[in-house]
């Protein structure tokens, strides 16, 4: 086990990794029962998306105003999304 730890602390690319992984598995076993874990279902898609967009941006986007323009919009967006869904609850 802490080999496992070791290796992901050395890769930082590889907790991401497992994350986006973790949060997927999370998100179709949330679907099943989407009325008990109605809040937990749009916390797990909000990052899904942020961590997915995130590394995208990482990827593409190379001017670093851009980047980090970008990365504040997406924040703002999702705080927006997660504000209004959880107002019509």
């Amino acid at each position: 086990m802490n080999s496992f730890l070791l290796y992901i602390k050395k890769k930082s690319g590889v907790l991401k990794w497992y994350f986006q992984k973790l949060s997927g598995v999370l998100i179709i076993l949330f679907l099943i029962y989407p009325n008990y874990f109605f809040t937990l279902f749009y916390l797990a898609v909000s990052l899904h998306s942020y961590f997915g967009l995130k590394s995208i941006l990482e990827d593409y986007v190379h001017s670093l105003v851009i980047f980090q323009f970008s990365l504040f919009f997406l924040k703002v967006l999702l705080f927006f999304i997660i504000k209004d869904i959880f107002v019509l609850i």
